[in-house]
């Protein structure tokens, strides 16, 4: 049974994003605007690893690692809408990620079951919008912003698209490959968000090149 086989494929260090709030507050001050919902999103990013780390003993622990990154989205969703100031819906990035989301739950479909079969949807939606809230932000920056922003939100897409096709597909990739793929994607996305936002709360200049 798959579900059995899940804890190999999640195997994330919870230290790690941690490791991010630190830097994040050793270059701010906790009254700096908004960067509570960047530690929240870490937050709930952390509590997220560590479920996922247990998913072999019970799928309910993958789905409940699934309800804590979707949290750590919307925080993520939240700093961005706050942020911008483009209030005008994009149809190319929607088109986009529409397609992204279709393919998506289109190739990992077969392979859920339950709860999974409604979670994963959810989930997919979620991560799409924030992936577009990064990008809505993103483009109004600088263009080191803009392409921080672009690769976490990018490279998150990616982590969590290869999660749900070694878990949920019969595709067969060595366990190694599974980890260090997942990892590097996932930790580089939140290390890029991360790092434009704290950019953007610093002052960084904010004008598109």
């Amino acid at each position: 049974e798959r579900s059995r086989g899940l804890g190999d494929v999640y195997k994330r260090q919870p230290l790690l994003m941690p490791t991010l709030g630190l830097y994040l507050l050793s270059e701010n001050s906790w009254s700096s605007k908004y960067i509570k919902s960047l530690l929240l999103a870490l937050l709930f990013s952390t509590i997220g690893d560590g479920l996922l780390m247990f998913t072999a003993h019970d799928q309910l622990y993958f789905i409940a690692g699934l309800a804590s990154f979707l949290i750590a989205h919307l925080f993520y969703v939240f700093f961005f809408l706050k942020n911008t100031k483009q209030k005008k819906l994009n149809p190319k990035r929607i088109l986009v990620l529409g397609i992204y989301l279709f393919l998506f739950i289109y190739l990992l479909h077969d392979g859920l079951t339950g709860l999974l079969l409604y979670a994963v949807p959810v989930y997919a939606c979620i991560l799409a919008w924030m992936a577009y809230t990064a990008m809505q932000y993103g483009f109004e920056q600088h263009k080191k912003i803009k392409l921080l922003f672009l690769g976490g939100a990018i490279l998150f897409m990616l982590s969590d698209s290869l999660i749900g096709l070694f878990a949920f597909t019969e595709i067969q990739t060595p366990l190694w490959i599974r980890r260090i793929s997942i990892m590097l994607s996932y930790v580089l996305a939140q290390y890029l968000l991360i790092s434009g936002a704290n950019l953007s709360i610093q002052g960084f200049p904010s004008k598109k090149n």
